[in-house]
């Protein structure tokens, strides 16, 4: 292939991926708004979507602008929900999970489970990946139409290579995590850390579609950040950007899990709540006591709420301290959104504490608080990514799914 034939290439996959995210964000958009969005002619437009229309990618629906003129009708767009399907997996420490979607992020079915091995990657990969089967197997999926597999994972990646490089909840190793994975779905991958895909899919498929810019951040036993500015996921030097939960809170302060002193998660996470109330260390040795407090934490948020208890004026304080140590972060950042989630983030007075102390000090952004907004899930979140970096994106090839001219004439009852 010569230069021109690849650069020319690249421009339709790109153009391509443009029209097909347009179509899922503007139902009923027609070809000659597409055109003017991707700054392309009319022709190309009707180029491109004929061979979305062949590949059951999309489908024609009454256009949702009016025609004042008695020419030709405006005819609209929209996804074939049905024409391709993603799976979005996750592993995380307290459990892993595999789930089938539809192109436009319907959940088809979803399968919760605890590996038998957690800290042994190459067995809890072996789990995921037979779950996975009979998922699709129970669905009738054909192999054709599996776009692609995102992939959510508690713990950090080498950006380039795409190899674990820490993943200190589940207790994994660095190996080679985008190889093992290729070699048992051979399907295009899409790997991140959890709470980054929250973010990233919120912005693509969940309630802040179309935001440039906002920070998530995860409360649970630990605390998890992300970032997404102009777009794009904020990663950093050595891809820990976001990582909330190890930033410096008190020089002196108690012993983080990750070895350091005084970090956020000291004093501002679930563990911090347990340590005051008397019921842990703060820490964990192994994933068995990383489940075992998961529960008692998640149990404690569950019980019913008293506004003038000794636990929750500890909730409370420790939500606070988490806007103490962020505020100046958001500020810099200057993101539209804040959003709070995860299973202490949804506390009540913890979400309403942490909000209250960010206005004290004059933050003026938007505080999007998960005990009021569903945000996406890490399990949807996967599907989240499998979508928008596989599927709406210049990598999908739909080579196999495009039906040729005469036979798609003659299905059309055309020919």
């Amino acid at each position: 292939m010569n230069f021109w034939t690849a650069n020319s290439e690249g421009v339709r996959r790109n153009n391509r991926a443009s029209v097909m995210a347009l179509i899922h964000e503007h139902y009923g958009i027609d070809r000659t708004e597409l055109a003017s969005l991707v700054g392309v002619t009319n022709a190309a437009i009707t180029n491109i979507v004929n061979e979305l229309i062949r590949a059951e990618l999309v489908e024609e629906v009454a256009s949702k602008n009016i025609s004042v003129n008695r020419g030709r009708k405006r005819v609209g767009l929209k996804i074939n929900d049905l024409g391709g399907f993603v799976l979005g997996i996750t592993v995380l420490a307290t459990n892993a999970s595999v789930t089938l979607a539809s192109l436009t992020g319907n959940v088809i079915d979803e399968v919760s489970f605890y590996p038998k091995k957690p800290t042994d990657p190459v067995s809890t990969l072996d789990e995921v990946a037979e779950q996975a089967m009979l998922i699709c197997e129970r669905h009738a999926v054909p192999s054709a139409r599996l776009l692609g597999v995102g992939f959510a994972i508690a713990g950090f990646l080498n950006e380039e290579l795409q190899t674990l490089e820490s993943a200190p909840y589940l207790g994994w190793p660095k190996f080679d995590l985008r190889h093992e994975l290729a070699k048992r779905f051979k399907k295009p991958l899409a790997i991140e850390n959890v709470t980054r895909c929250i973010a990233f899919a919120e912005t693509r498929i969940g309630n802040f579609v179309g935001a440039s810019s906002l920070m998530v951040i995860r409360a649970a036993l630990g605390l998890g950040g992300a970032i997404v500015t102009n777009g794009q996921l904020m990663t950093g030097f050595s891809n820990l950007a976001g990582d909330i939960g190890h930033i410096s809170a008190q020089s002196d302060g108690n012993l983080c899990s990750c070895g350091k002193q005084g970090c956020l998660n000291t004093i501002a996470s679930g563990w911090a709540v347990m340590k005051r109330l008397g019921i842990n260390e703060g820490r964990y040795k192994n994933i068995s006591q990383f489940r075992t407090q998961d529960r008692i934490l998640r149990d404690i948020l569950g019980e019913d709420d008293d506004e003038f208890t000794d636990k929750a004026d500890v909730i409370c304080e420790t939500g606070r301290l988490l806007a103490d140590h962020s505020v100046n972060l958001l500020q810099a950042l200057d993101a539209e959104f804040c959003l709070l989630t995860g299973p202490l983030g949804r506390h009540k007075l913890y979400a309403n504490a942490f909000r209250s102390r960010l206005m004290e000090y004059g933050y003026n952004r938007n505080i999007v608080l998960g005990n009021e907004v569903d945000i996406i899930t890490p399990a949807t979140a996967s599907v989240g990514l499998a979508l928008s970096n596989l599927v709406f994106a210049p990598s999908l090839s739909i080579d196999e799914l495009v039906r040729d001219e005469t036979t798609y004439l003659k299905a059309e009852g055309k020919f």
